[in-house]
C-alpha cells in the first residue's frame, strides 16, 4: 500500500488532454485526480490495476519523453 501526502503544485498551463505541473512532484509520485475529498495526511491506500499502469506510464513519460 501508499500513504497519501497531500502538498501544493504548481500548475504550468492547463489543457484539452489534461494539466502540466510544474513543480511540487518528483518522480514516481502518483497524482490523486478524483475522490479527493476523501484522502487525509498518512491514509494508506493500493493502488487499482489502472492506477498502477497508469502510474507506470507516466513515470515512462518522465524518464523517456514519451509514451510507450
Amino acid at each position: 500500500s501508499d500513504t497519501v501526502h497531500p502538498r501544493p503544485i504548481k500548475v504550468a498551463n492547463f489543457t484539452a488532454d489534461g494539466v502540466t505541473v510544474a513543480d511540487g512532484l518528483k518522480q514516481g509520485d502518483v497524482v490523486v485526480a478524483a475522490g479527493t475529498q476523501f484522502m487525509t495526511e498518512n491514509l494508506k491506500v493500493k493502488l487499482s490495476g489502472d492506477a498502477q499502469q497508469s502510474a507506470s506510464a507516466a513515470e515512462d513519460v518522465a524518464t523517456t519523453g514519451s509514451l510507450h
